[in-house]
């Protein structure tokens, strides 16, 4: 998940939520870490990079709490349900 906050509609002027967005995409540490994205894998380990980057000390306390997810069942591809069930199928 990539929180990505920038501030919050309730909060603060949409306005100036979205001057904010746009500083964001050109932050030197957001361009530089999105630069190496070339995989889920590397989508996934920048945009934790970038979460404890701006996130708050409330954020990253509850970052901290998440259990690591190596293959939850929304990664799973139909390619890969299908292998798997023919698998089982040979194995009888």
């Amino acid at each position: 998940m990539y929180e990505g906050t920038v501030g919050s509609l309730l909060e603060e002027p949409g306005s100036v939520l979205w001057e904010r967005t746009l500083a964001r995409l050109e932050d030197p540490f957001v361009v530089e870490t999105l630069s190496s994205v070339h995989s889920m894998g590397t989508w996934a380990e920048a945009v934790r990079l970038m979460d404890r980057r701006f996130g708050s000390a409330e954020d990253i306390a509850r970052f901290d709490r998440r259990s690591v997810r190596t293959n939850p069942p929304e990664f799973i591809t139909p390619a890969a349900v299908t292998a798997q069930g023919a698998a089982g199928r040979h194995s009888a």
